[in-house]
């Protein structure tokens, strides 16, 4: 039944941002996603919700992950919160390997590696929620790496942009955007 609402099996840390993305959705979905980030504290009246929870992680999980939860010392009377830092150990996962990991796919996107401007778009975008996910980052960030990657791949959308720019104040994510999806969809802009 649980496997059937998963996507994502983690098979370790490769993949274990989208598979507790995966775990949470499904959390939210039952709406036991308080007792899933131990916003509600566990008790002895909350032990069905975890139970349940703990059921839907462990039939996610690999065979292998299965085995290395069990070497952290992990078992089946442990609360949810407790059996997801669990799994991200035995996962080897590192937030913040991630995060540098991604930060720097971020940096080093550039428009040439992409046969449209929407495709770029979209990947930039993507990265940039994946980031967020982690760690609220500075909006400055993207605003940086967003003009560099136009100046430097996009001369014609960076110089069109650059002349609609009259005010600091709309150097800003949400100045841009519309731009952006604009330039994204334009037809022009998509040929290569």
């Amino acid at each position: 039944m649980a496997n059937d609402a998963f996507n994502t099996t983690t098979a370790g840390a490769e993949n274990y941002q989208t598979w507790e993305s995966s775990v949470k959705l499904h959390a939210r979905g039952m709406r036991l996603m308080e007792h899933l980030s131990g916003d509600i504290p566990y008790s002895p009246e909350t032990d069905e919700h975890h139970f349940g929870l703990k059921f839907i992680i462990w039939q996610s999980l690999s065979s292998r992950v299965r085995k290395d939860l069990l070497h952290t010392g992990w078992n089946l009377t442990m609360p949810a919160p407790e059996t997801m830092r669990l799994v991200r150990i035995a996962c080897g996962y590192d937030p913040d390997m991630f995060l540098i990991d991604l930060l720097q796919k971020f940096f080093n996107s550039n428009r040439s590696a992409f046969s449209t401007m929407q495709a770029w778009f979209i990947h930039h975008e993507s990265l940039w929620a994946q980031i967020n996910n982690i760690e609220k980052v500075s909006e400055s960030l993207w605003v940086a790496q967003t003009i560099n990657v136009l100046e430097e791949g996009v001369p014609e959308v960076y110089g069109s942009w650059r002349s609609s720019v009259f005010d600091k104040a709309l150097l800003t994510k949400k100045a841009m955007l519309p731009f952006l999806v604009d330039m994204a969809n334009d037809p022009r802009q998509n040929e290569r």
